[in-house]
């Protein structure tokens, strides 16, 4: 668009038609009018805001002002500007400036006052302890998840408002990254204050600065599903329909204690192999298996698997099947992996009893198993061998690509044009 034209000749009919189709693709079931409105509004807003960002940074003195004050404003504009990158997609061009603008605020808060965001790692894994679980805890203590935490200030104290946890997976032929979202939690004080919705924000310019071709969550159905659901929705996450990942049971939930007597034999704990076998063994099964899960890294620590509780079938040098199994400091007994050299034999009922024998001898009855869906090959094994199970349903969704891509200037000319005539 030429802007040396005169106004009354500046929008062409070819330029109209253009900024009509930008609607459709864009907004199809959107109030346009609406969409424009909030969008010129918030633009208002942001230049409120940037002026009274000017004065406050001009007087703010971290060793004598409180920070909440400050924080307030940066927060709000860091929100307004997400709000607008989600709008129009935060992957089309528009929305990643939009996106970049809304870290460079942050960034710009946290010379003044300090980190609204961090990484959480062992040095401050136990500031989160109220937005982690125990477990969660672990396993981003030993590598296996990554996660940001949020920091909100109340006066001048500074807590742990929420935290997204997630992981990076290679998968497909090409070994293509995928960022998984596996939680993410507000503080019951700090909700409906823009954590979650920041954290996401986060996350989404992570994934874009990284290039990783796709980002998927995964949502327990609870009574937060709802909440979080909506968050991701407007984030351009489309979600697929239930599904059942994990599988439960107790110890006490056994058919017959006596009837797990008979697979004592059938499987050999790994506690009874040599370190360097027990490492030829289970590295070489799953590399035989070309198994892309994180147990074929290096980085977790060599007491992660639970030798008592983990075993295989077959012999040492020529195993037919492995099961592998972490205790979380829950107590909970999370099966990590599990396989059968042969789809026509498979070990797993022998080596989940065995597995269960174990477990009944050294811990209490209340606890609980844990189990993929993907390592159970027949589905009538849980029922033969416990007797209920407890489902943990979840959904998964994932980030849409945008249909096509938008920069600024369209977007600019597009909001400048009056849609209430």
């Amino acid at each position: 668009m030429d802007v040396s034209m005169t106004p009354e000749r500046m929008f062409e009919p070819e330029d109209m038609e253009n900024l009509r189709t930008l609607e459709k693709r864009i907004l199809a079931s959107v109030d346009t009018g609406a969409v424009v409105r909030a969008h010129r509004m918030e633009n208002g807003y942001l230049k409120e805001l940037d002026e009274a960002i000017e004065g406050l940074t001009a007087v703010y003195n971290s060793a004598v002002h409180d920070r909440e004050p400050l924080e307030g404003v940066f927060v709000t504009k860091i929100d307004i500007l997400l709000g607008m990158a989600r709008r129009f997609h935060p992957l089309s061009e528009y929305g990643r400036e939009t996106l970049d603008k809304a870290v460079a605020c942050r960034m710009d808060f946290e010379e003044l006052a300090g980190p609204l965001l961090t990484r959480i790692t062992t040095d401050n894994l136990d500031r989160f302890g109220s937005v982690l679980s125990p477990d969660l805890m672990e396993d981003i203590a030993v590598g296996k998840h990554q996660a940001l935490g949020a920091l909100r200030s109340s006066g001048r104290d500074v807590h742990a408002a929420g935290a997204i946890v997630f992981d990076i997976e290679r998968a497909g032929l090409d070994d293509e990254e995928i960022l998984r979202v596996k939680w993410l939690y507000v503080a019951d004080e700090w909700r409906e204050r823009g954590v979650a919705n920041f954290l996401v924000g986060e996350l989404v310019h992570f994934m874009a600065e990284q290039g990783s071709p796709a980002m998927t969550v995964d949502l327990y159905v609870d009574d937060n599903t709802e909440l979080y659901g909506d968050l991701f929705s407007e984030w351009h996450f489309l979600f697929a329909g239930s599904v059942s990942p994990e599988l439960a049971f107790a110890l006490n939930d056994i058919s017959e204690r006596s009837a797990f007597e008979k697979y004592e034999d059938k499987a050999t704990s790994l506690l009874e192999l040599q370190d360097k076998e027990e490492d030829v063994l289970v590295r070489g099964f799953l590399a035989e298996r070309d198994y892309r899960g994180y147990l074929s890294g290096e980085d977790l620590p060599g007491d992660y698997i639970e030798t008592e509780l983990s075993c295989f079938s077959g012999s040492r040098t020529r195993p037919d099947g492995l099961m592998l199994a972490h205790r979380y400091p829950s107590g909970r007994i999370s099966i990590e992996y599990n396989a059968s050299s042969s789809e026509e034999e498979d070990r797993t009922e022998e080596m989940l009893g065995a597995l269960t024998l174990t477990a009944m001898y050294k811990y209490d009855r209340t606890t609980e198993v844990v189990m993929n869906e993907r390592f159970i090959e027949d589905d009538e094994l849980l029922d033969e061998l416990f007797r209920r199970q407890r489902a943990q349903y979840m959904i998964e969704g994932i980030l849409t690509s945008p249909d096509a891509p938008m920069d600024a200037a369209a977007v600019a000319q597009y909001t400048g044009v009056d849609m209430e005539d």
